[in-house]
């Protein structure tokens, strides 16, 4: 590739050329074979999907974590097994629909099908490509019921805990916070005079913050004490909870459900996909960290704390989201045992008739 002699040319024309091989890398992942990217991306006249996704990935990479990164790479290259077009403008409707129903033969559950559908749509609107779908095109899935653990059920957790795991679940309890951001909780979020651990971006590590916002929780004292006493037994370490080699622990979940099946705690009905039944095996799906996070939530929410505080703990853009995880504290909780038994404690069913306890006042349904 001939430049001329001058400096600026010769420094754009590597700097294109190692962009065309950094793309063509990505798409090469992305399970396509892309010959001759367009040096200016999705912002040419006629673009290859590929070239046109291995561009975003890229983005993607270096403004989001790993996780969606990650996530998002392997849906696009779901798209291209599915998808037989070459160029963005073929991409029609039926398309995404043949892509909804390739996630589907995969045996995808519904609400993974639903959040695939959802990311190829941002991914198509972040390249220039809006209108390919219709609002019901969306794949349809069952909201799950937010669960929150019993204080029966902590308590039970806690006693089959080893010293160690002990403080890990009982941080995620008591901070409310997400599985990365224990992984990545360090002894300098600690703060001991303020009573607070603060959860913050490690844009080195590349760990981001879900919606980028820092946020401070304030804790009880006896975690904080205990937190204390792990740094003063592990001098020099970052991390609070790191796995064998020091890095991040990617086995919180793992673990747990270990702890769960110890504590009897499995439902004993969940098979997974190698047909392990919980009722033996550590797989159970009822036992998750994010109820450790809901149960911070609940117990707060019962204690007094206002709603609105508990968004900013737990660190939801949306308030609905935090309405959703206070449901359970609301239909369990005191006030509303007392309306149930207002409204119901005068009755008893007793074979097809409905009978009130003062046998004077016996109802008998009209036949």
């Amino acid at each position: 590739m001939a430049v001329g002699n001058k400096v600026d040319a010769a420094q754009a024309a590597l700097s294109r050329k190692r962009k065309e091989i950094k793309l063509t890398k990505e798409a090469a992942a992305l399970g396509a074979t892309v010959s001759g990217v367009p040096e200016s991306g999705y912002g040419s006249a006629r673009v290859n999907i590929a070239a046109a996704f291995a561009e975003y990935i890229q983005d993607v990479k270096a403004t989001k974590a790993s996780k969606t990164w990650g996530s998002r790479r392997r849906i696009a290259a779901y798209f291209l097994q599915s998808c037989n077009k070459r160029y963005l403008d073929e991409v029609s409707r039926r398309d995404l629909l043949d892509f909804r129903a390739f996630l589907c033969a995969k045996g995808l559950k519904d609400r993974s099908v639903f959040n695939a559908f959802q990311s190829i749509l941002s991914t198509f609107r972040a390249i220039g490509v809006t209108g390919l779908a219709l609002k019901t095109d969306m794949p349809s899935f069952t909201e799950r019921a937010v669960r929150a653990y019993s204080d029966q059920e902590v308590e039970r957790l806690f006693a089959a805990c080893t010293a160690d795991e002990k403080l890990l679940y009982q941080t995620f309890l008591f901070t409310g916070c997400r599985e990365q951001e224990i992984q990545y909780l360090t002894y300098p979020d600690i703060d001991p005079s303020g009573r607070t651990i603060a959860v913050c971006a490690k844009e080195n590590l590349g760990f981001h913050i879900k919606d980028r916002e820092e946020r401070l929780i304030r804790v009880p004292q006896a975690l904080l004490n205990a937190l204390e006493a792990r740094k003063q037994a592990n001098p020099g370490k970052r991390f609070i909870f790191p796995a064998k080699n020091g890095q991040p622990d990617g086995h919180m979940l793992r673990t747990l459900k270990k702890v769960a099946l110890r504590a009897g705690l499995n439902c004993g009905h969940c098979e997974n996909k190698s047909d392990e039944s919980c009722a033996k095996r550590p797989v159970c799906s009822k036992v998750t960290l994010h109820s450790l996070r809901r149960t911070f939530a609940t117990m707060h929410f019962e204690s007094g704390v206002r709603a609105h505080t508990l968004q900013r703990w737990l660190g939801h853009s949306d308030f609905e989201t935090t309405l959703r995880y206070l449901a359970v504290a609301d239909v369990r909780s005191e006030a509303v045992r007392t309306q149930v038994e207002s409204t119901f404690g005068a009755w008893t069913e007793t074979g097809t008739r409905m009978v009130l306890l003062e046998p004077s006042q016996a109802w008998t349904p009209r036949k």
